[in-house]
């Protein structure tokens, strides 16, 4: 078996006749598709079972485990020589299988990783945009716009009981991979749905902290101080930027202002740790400051955080003033 494509699914019963549509199109019988379903309370399983009887499709049911247990639950199932991922709620290329199976043949990569479109609840009203890159901070989070060789996931695996379990998990990959391949075309449709966008801002501001034991897992697991310059200002792009985008994400939320301005400033204040895991000399630590300084900078244009960040400011020059005198 050369691929398995995992597809992990919860209360999926609206979106996920399409998804395994798009991917059984594909005509080929080397790869399998995985079917996880975490504990789903809908018809999504039965749904499933009803309509895909293809000797390609494995369904395990699992009490709800959640993304990250699932995700490496469902990783130990695979047979395939190279593994990728695609949310239930997607579409894949007509191409994706012959596209892949090309490179595999061509490269024997460790990490292939190709760009997408998105597209809103219906594919046919959408206008297609590309997107991805092939940097650390270009490439995304995201782990269905890449392939990854099923030897690479012996040594990486989601860090689990979080609810952002992907956010550090493809720049691991690609740390340790000793061959990556850019795909410069789209094979994957990521479908925007309104739904989702709200259900991501109705998540508690604590969670939000889940980010920090995803960095944390990272830096106790790589050794960065070896990696290149290059390496390093891109990591430090990525963590600040998903920082920022966190920070946003609580602001957006308007929950208990209080709480969230805990967890902002906690977020924030996590860049000590990156200026000393990627800061090792002085130029590495400058550029991590200026984008630390960025996420503040943010927050004073919001105005539920303006007067608290005011006051931050004031008191830290306060302090500086009082010491120089």
């Amino acid at each position: 078996m050369l691929l398995s494509i995992i597809v992990p699914t919860y209360n999926s019963a609206n979106y996920v006749e399409d998804t395994l549509k798009s991917i059984l199109k594909n005509d080929s019988d080397d790869f399998e598709v995985v079917i996880v379903d975490d504990g789903s309370t809908d018809n999504t399983v039965n749904l499933i079972y009803e309509r895909f009887r293809d000797k390609r499709v494995k369904i395990y049911q699992k009490n709800h485990m959640g993304p990250a247990n699932i995700k490496n639950f469902a990783i130990k199932q695979a047979e395939g020589k190279y593994i990728t991922f695609v949310d239930s709620d997607d579409i894949i290329s007509q191409k994706y299988a012959s596209e892949i199976f090309d490179c595999i043949e061509r490269s024997l990569p460790d990490l292939i990783i190709f760009k997408y479109y998105k597209f809103n609840e219906v594919i046919e009203d959408s206008s297609f945009v590309s997107f991805g890159g092939s940097n650390i901070n270009t490439m995304g989070t995201m782990v269905w716009n890449k392939v990854y060789a099923a030897s690479l996931l012996k040594s990486i695996k989601f860090p689990e009981g979080t609810v952002f379990e992907d956010v550090m998990f493809s720049a691991e990959a690609l740390l340790n991979a000793k061959k990556v391949v850019f795909l410069d075309t789209s094979l994957y449709f990521y479908r925007q749905r309104t739904s989702s966008l709200t259900k991501s801002n109705n998540i508690p501001p604590e969670r939000h902290l889940d980010i920090l034991k995803c960095f944390n897992n990272f830096f106790e697991k790589n050794s960065i101080n070896d990696e290149e310059y290059t390496t390093k200002r891109q990591l430090s792009i990525l963590i600040n930027t998903l920082i920022l985008d966190h920070c946003k994400r609580v602001v957006n939320s308007k929950k208990d202002r209080k709480i969230s301005r805990k967890v902002v400033k906690k977020l924030l204040n996590y860049r000590k740790v990156i200026r000393k895991e990627l800061g090792k000399n002085i130029l590495d630590d400058r550029i991590s400051k200026r984008m630390t300084k960025f996420l503040d900078l943010f927050l004073l244009r919001i105005n539920a955080f303006k007067a608290y960040m005011i006051m931050e400011y004031t008191k830290s020059f306060l302090k500086k003033l009082i010491k120089n005198n």
